[in-house]
């Protein structure tokens, strides 16, 4: 695992990451109105700290797959808090899967240095990748009762 990928998993939250703050109730609600795959692959990777490679063998879906659909449940769950629809990065960005996959360490050795540089220089990307990172250490925050009774619905 790398260096990132071991910050992330379990107890990252008190790591110098700060959370979004949404109230747990929200938070429960706003996951029951995420496609029931979009939060399956959410839970079970924020919550249950399941690798890429973990959750495309377990969901029995391709790796690229993995990436795309963690990226849609991400955005999902932060436009349904906003209650506005999303932005869509501009094509110099880094998109919403690659910046996913930063946040998850899963970026291969060629694409990471790329998104790294373009996250020291853009401020924009890195308030995207913050509120990733804090929608991810609010759901971590939930309950372990209540992650399994969100991801049964």
């Amino acid at each position: 695992l790398g260096g990132a990928e071991v910050a992330h998993r379990r107890g990252a939250a008190g790591g110098g990451h700060h959370r979004i703050g949404i109230a747990r109730r929200q938070l429960e609600q706003l996951l029951r109105r995420l496609p029931a795959e979009q939060r399956e692959i959410l839970l079970l990777r924020e919550v249950e700290g399941l690798s890429y490679a973990e959750l495309s063998s377990a969901l029995g879906i391709p790796p690229g797959t993995v990436k795309s659909r963690l990226a849609r449940a991400r955005e999902g769950l932060l436009e349904h808090y906003r209650q506005e629809p999303g932005e869509s990065l501009h094509d110099e960005h880094p998109d919403l899967d690659t910046l996913s996959a930063l946040l998850d360490g899963e970026l291969d050795t060629f694409q990471r240095p790329q998104a790294e540089a373009h996250l020291h220089g853009c401020a924009r990307c890195q308030a995207r990748f913050a509120e990733l990172r804090a929608l991810g250490d609010d759901l971590r925050a939930l309950p372990r009762r209540t992650r399994r009774a969100s991801r049964a619905r």
